[in-house]
């Protein structure tokens, strides 16, 4: 995520911003080619020079980085994208007096075309808060949320969501494989129709239900696939899965 977030970051043209990634790892520094990016495996360094600091580390790993870096990271600006660690255990680690602000986006940022959810701190002031915003409408959409755990329901949606509909387009073409469809063929329909499906609950604003009778004709093709879906509780498995999810987000925060 945190790549992703900076291959967007640096390559929207809707921010003017330079971004100095950091990691322990050298080979992970590799292939970053805008030269609004500048890589170091010194964190402390990269502090130093930033003034807004943005966590993209693992939950598993968190503690240690933020614990380790508090004191470089004083009264800057602080952004985490650690799924799983809540606004209060930052506040923990780094000091009620720091502002922090708790995002969750997606993978689209990459491509400009993520969505993010945030809940800031009563230190982010209101500044702060409309650059933060400015970050994240530069590669996509963005929304301020009413409580910060709302943010493992964003995680469960929309930040793990991306891997449901590529689960479905998966299985979708293998189906189209199978029917005798030559795979590149296959995959260009599918991520085109996946594609489509998106833009007109989009553009339309129409509740995806309703977009889904309307291309259901009684006793079509159609309806007979929908009727295989609910024979195999696939709606309730996907809620399901949802919910899962985001009781991992929980079990995270739990072992923090």
């Amino acid at each position: 995520m945190g790549r992703a977030l900076a291959v967007g970051i640096s390559g929207t043209k809707r921010l003017e911003a330079s971004v100095f990634v950091s990691d322990p790892k050298s080979a992970q520094l590799v292939g970053y080619t805008s030269p609004n990016v500048r890589t170091t495996t010194n964190n402390r360094e990269a502090i130093e020079e930033s003034d807004i600091v943005i966590l993209a580390v693992k939950p598993q790993v968190i503690k240690s980085v933020v614990t380790t870096h508090a004191a470089d990271i004083g009264t800057r600006l602080v952004i985490s994208i650690a799924a799983g660690v809540p606004l209060s255990q930052l506040e923990l680690w780094l000091g009620e007096s720091t502002p922090i602000v708790h995002c969750m986006p997606n993978l689209a940022v990459s491509l400009n075309k993520g969505v993010t959810g945030m809940f800031a701190n009563t230190r982010v002031n209101k500044a702060q808060k409309s650059v933060v915003q400015g970050i994240f409408q530069s590669v996509g959409e963005a929304e301020w949320l009413n409580e910060d755990e709302q943010i493992d329901i964003v995680t469960s949606v929309s930040g793990t969501g991306l891997a449901y509909f590529f689960y479905l387009m998966d299985a979708t073409i293998q189906a189209a494989k199978e029917l005798g469809m030559d795979e590149s063929i296959a995959k260009r329909f599918v991520t085109r129709t996946a594609l489509g499906a998106a833009a007109i609950a989009v553009d339309s604003g129409t509740d995806p239900s309703v977009l889904r009778d309307q291309v259901a004709s009684p006793g079509g093709t159609t309806e007979r696939a929908l009727s295989v879906l609910d024979t195999n509780r696939v709606r309730e498995s996907i809620i399901d899965a949802v919910k899962a999810a985001f009781a991992r987000s929980a079990e995270l925060t739990a072992s923090l």
